[in-house]
């Protein structure tokens, strides 16, 4: 079905198996489903739209507003809302349901959550250090690691620094999305089963290679590109062991000077060398670039994904569209790092909750709509707790309004559009 974007008049399409997928992750009410409608914005700008709400790396210094100890923050001195360490967010010195709000029937959904937004408290950085995490107060959407610093978007990771994406890996330093047992490796982009390795792009299962693009199970080389299970080679040159040892040692990679000197080498030698269109890894039926063990997906920089769309950077994403940056999504629709959550929907920082709309740094909680903060909650609206009755009689009635309410057409960001079906527009970020 072709339909045109509403922000920008692009042409774009919605399959018959995205409308499936739309009906498949409505929410239920009692015997009623509660249709979402087809998006009225093109693949791009719903991308736009949610990245307009994620601070990955302005960290700003501010003090707890619960303890007052000297902390680092996402969040602005000057934000409407409180902001708490880890510590004190994850405590029991406060209750987010004390915030909870009565929806008025009278006044657009979004304007009252809006309101919500501005007084609940906040986590100064989504991470659990000092939970599940031990020193890594520096790190941005971070979890399961351990002596980490300024690493972003990533989790189960160990004594490393100035990463991204990184997960399921130790000792790294200025590396972006290499995953799965890499270690000791620097300057290293879209690899994985790395050691000892540096300044490599789009490889995999290799030791002590440097300098390298699309290196497969190779060990011991220098300046190559597209070599399968090869050692001592210098620019595709296989050498003898002693000849190699022998040429490694003249470049000097322990100096500043050696390493530029071969980094220029190695650009000027790789631009005359052929490249693969994409690089898919043990994949069926996939679409995009940097995807692993992956089957019918469309996306980039994926492991372990199945039967997902427009996902960016995620590990085991399953029957999930327009995820970024989550980790074992499932049936999950319009997010950004919604980990190990399930039927969750146009939500961000929601972690481990199911069957959870427009909510914001939501953990372990279900059933959830238009929720901010709430910690192993059930049937809440506006962060007001009811009973399943209650909670099944109110929602048709919200969602029916938010159908005739658009988002404010003055946005300068993706939009207008309705409030039901799409993430929250950029003026209430």
């Amino acid at each position: 079905m072709s339909q045109t974007c509403s922000h920008c008049s692009s042409p774009f399409s919605v399959t018959t198996e995205e409308v499936k997928f739309y009906d498949k992750v409505s929410p239920v009410c009692g015997d009623t489903k509660i249709a979402i409608p087809q998006p009225t914005l093109c693949v791009d700008c719903r991308l736009q739209r949610r990245l307009a709400w994620r601070n990955e790396r302005h960290f700003i210094k501010r003090t707890c507003d619960l303890c007052s100890k000297r902390i680092v923050s996402i969040h602005p001195k000057d934000a409407p809302y409180p902001v708490y360490c880890n510590t004190c967010w994850w405590s029991d010195q406060w209750n987010p349901l004390e915030f909870g709000k009565t929806y008025d029937q009278s006044r657009p959904f979004l304007e009252q959550w809006k309101e919500l937004s501005d007084s609940v408290p906040r986590i100064a950085m989504m991470n659990d250090d000092g939970i599940s995490s031990e020193n890594c107060a520096y790190c941005q959407d971070f979890v399961y690691g351990k002596n980490c610093y300024i690493c972003i978007g990533t989790w189960r990771m160990e004594d490393s620094l100035y990463c991204n994406q990184c997960d399921h890996t130790r000792a790294m330093m200025d590396c972006d999305a290499s995953l799965l047992q890499c270690e000791l490796c620097y300057e290293c982009i879209d690899c994985q089963k790395l050691y000892n390795c540096s300044f490599l792009q789009t490889s995999e299962n290799c030791r002590d290679c440097h300098y390298g693009y699309d290196l497969k199970g190779c060990k011991d080389c220098i300046r190559c590109s597209s070599l399968r299970n090869q050692q001592f080679c210098i620019e595709n040159q296989e050498l003898p062991e002693e000849e190699y040892c022998r040429r490694k040692d003249e470049m000097q990679l322990q100096t500043y000077s050696g390493r530029k000197k071969a980094g220029e080498d190695f650009d000027g030698w790789f631009l005359q060398q052929p490249r693969k269109c994409r690089n898919l890894q043990n994949c069926e039926e996939c679409h995009g670039d940097n995807l692993f063990n992956c089957k019918d997906l469309t996306g980039f920089m994926i492991s372990n994904g199945e039967y997902s769309r427009n996902v960016i950077r995620s590990d085991k994403p399953r029957f999930s569209h327009g995820i970024y940056n989550s980790g074992d999504p499932e049936l999950c629709l319009e997010c950004w790092t919604v980990d190990e959550s399930y039927n969750t929907c146009f939500s961000q920082w929601t972690n481990r909750c199911r069957y959870a709309f427009y909510c914001d740094s939501c953990d372990g909680s279900q059933y959830l709509f238009g929720c901010i903060s709430v910690r192993h909650g059930k049937y809440c609206i506006l962060n007001r707790e009811y009973s399943e009755e209650e909670y099944e009689e109110l929602l048709p009635k919200i969602i029916t309004s938010m159908r005739s309410t658009s988002s404010d057409e003055s946005d300068p960001g993706p939009g207008p559009g309705p409030e039901w079906g799409s993430f929250p527009p950029p003026s209430l970020s």
